[in-house]
């Protein structure tokens, strides 16, 4: 008996169309659109002062609806050509809405795409009203499963999903190790946090055959 030679699978590459809603958790994760404008400058704007220095472009983004309703426009242009290097940064950018009201609670999305392992980054903000509710938590939980998703079933495809946060950033740092996310990563002093100066990074991971999509948790 010989073993056969494992064969690398070809790169990921982005769906035709960005993926539509995911709902779950009592929420529902989509991408903006125009109309979301207005609930969006007010969620940031309202925060501001809690979203830095963790979120840089909460100091000169979104500096009235106008600003939210171009940006929204530009997200929806990286959300077609993800891994192009000027839009990687961004990538996929969606929002964290209540499933019930539809009220906008924050954002989420996939960015820093690397093709060649099928691996993507997530990250998330949420407006400061209604934080210690567990809605983030939630809404990567959600996310994370959409990301796991067959691009045939509606979802991106992703074969490993990836989370970095400074260790001064205590609240973001609590959701990975809340979901039970692998810890892979503690990088000394390699982020500038400004106000705070260096700091640590931490990252944590997991695989596509370690996440239960239908509960959206861990096998």
């Amino acid at each position: 008996m010989t073993n056969t030679p494992a064969q690398k699978p070809p790169p990921w590459t982005a769906p035709a169309t960005p993926p539509g809603a995911i709902d779950g958790l009592g929420l529902r994760l989509r991408h903006y659109t125009p109309a979301d404008a207005e609930s969006l400058f007010a969620a940031i704007d309202a925060s501001r002062d809690s979203l830095l220095p963790w979120l840089p472009w909460a100091g000169f983004s979104h500096a009235d609806v106008a600003a939210s309703r171009a940006d929204i426009d530009l997200f929806a242009r990286t959300a077609l050509t993800p891994c192009d290097p000027a839009h990687r940064a961004l990538g996929y950018v969606r929002g964290v809405f209540d499933l019930e009201s539809g009220s906008l609670l924050g954002g989420t999305g996939f960015n820093c795409i690397n093709a060649a392992t099928a691996t993507a980054e997530t990250g998330y903000w949420l407006r400061a009203d209604v934080r210690g509710r567990g809605v983030i938590t939630r809404a990567t939980r959600l996310n994370i499963s959409h990301g796991f998703a067959p691009q045939a079933e509606g979802g991106y495809g992703f074969r490993r999903i990836v989370i970095y946060a400074s260790t001064a950033n205590e609240r973001s740092c609590r959701v990975p190790d809340r979901i039970g996310l692998r810890r892979e990563l503690h990088a000394r002093n390699d982020r500038w946090v400004d106000r705070l100066g260096w700091t640590d990074t931490l990252g944590w991971a997991v695989l596509a055959e370690e996440w239960d999509r239908e509960n959206h948790t861990l096998r």
